[in-house]
């Protein structure tokens, strides 16, 4: 959502023509860490979530729910990325045991490809992306077997996406985000949409607000049937200005089993620079 893509003009002959500083600042501008907020040459990320329980009343770190490593190269492009779920969010979520995610550039260096293999390295599924002539991502289709599964279509003003329309394999439109930015192009609000007979195509908006270092910390979220909650972030920083620790808490008024302002999940990274 937060994704700031660069017009470049007239590739074949301006773009050649540029100076070295001028093609690296480009390329600074759509890097995979620049997209996700992340400062500085990172090299890997390990990122780890998990399970909060409660002993004497109080809110403890429990063990791990999931573990996402994620490698980029020099430039900050996202080449790699591992998924190790446990077993009980295996269990509660349906997902595999791993993943490799294995992302691939054009010449433009938009990812046109992301490959999604198994444990045992065998390829469980696909996603192709599509750009246009501004280099906006504007159509994602997700494959397993080679089947088509999904299909993401996107709108975009001023190179920044408005609308996100998500259809299933049959071509039915089941969901709709339409995104406002603030003045630093920061996603403020999505009104998210969902189709069809059971849900009645009900409204869900997300409002989000945002810290200095531009990283969310709350999210308010405001639906029909009482499907209203809120929930916040506290962050730990490095000497980088990149977060370490994420501390969530929540306040669900559509769930009386969650007391106000329980820590509902906690993050920990550890970062690894290029020298």
């Amino acid at each position: 959502m937060k994704k700031l893509l660069l017009i470049l003009l007239c590739l074949t002959l301006i773009y050649s023509c540029k100076t070295k500083s001028d093609k690296e600042d480009i390329v600074a501008q759509k890097s995979t860490l620049n997209e996700k907020n992340i400062k500085g040459k990172v090299k890997k990320i390990t990122e780890k979530s998990f399970y909060v329980s409660t002993r004497f009343g109080e809110p403890i770190k429990d063990s791990v729910q999931f573990t996402n490593i994620y490698l980029f190269d020099e430039n900050g492009f996202q080449t790699q990325l591992e998924t190790i779920n446990s077993l009980s969010y295996r269990k509660k979520m349906n997902y595999e045991e791993y993943e490799k995610h294995i992302f691939k550039y054009d010449t433009n260096k938009n990812c046109v490809l992301v490959q999604v293999y198994s444990i045992d390295n065998y390829l469980i599924r696909h996603e192709e992306n599509k750009y246009d002539k501004e280099n906006n991502k504007i159509e994602i289709n997700f494959y397993s077997l080679n089947k088509l599964q999904a299909k993401h279509k996107m709108e975009y003003k001023n190179n920044k996406c408005r609308k996100i329309d998500r259809y299933n394999q049959e071509g039915i439109l089941k969901y709709r985000s339409e995104f406002i930015y603030d003045k630093k192009g920061r996603c403020v609000e999505d009104k998210y949409t969902i189709y069809g007979n059971v849900a009645k195509n009900s409204q869900i908006n997300w409002k989000l607000i945002y810290d200095n270092n531009d990283n969310i910390i709350e999210r308010n979220v405001y639906g029909e049937n009482e499907w209203n909650y809120t929930t916040k972030s506290i962050f730990e920083y490095d000497n980088k200005g990149n977060w370490i620790t994420e501390t969530t808490f929540n306040n669900n008024k559509w769930d009386k089993r969650d007391k106000s302002n329980i820590i509902s999940g906690y993050f920990e990274r550890e970062i690894e620079y290029y020298k």
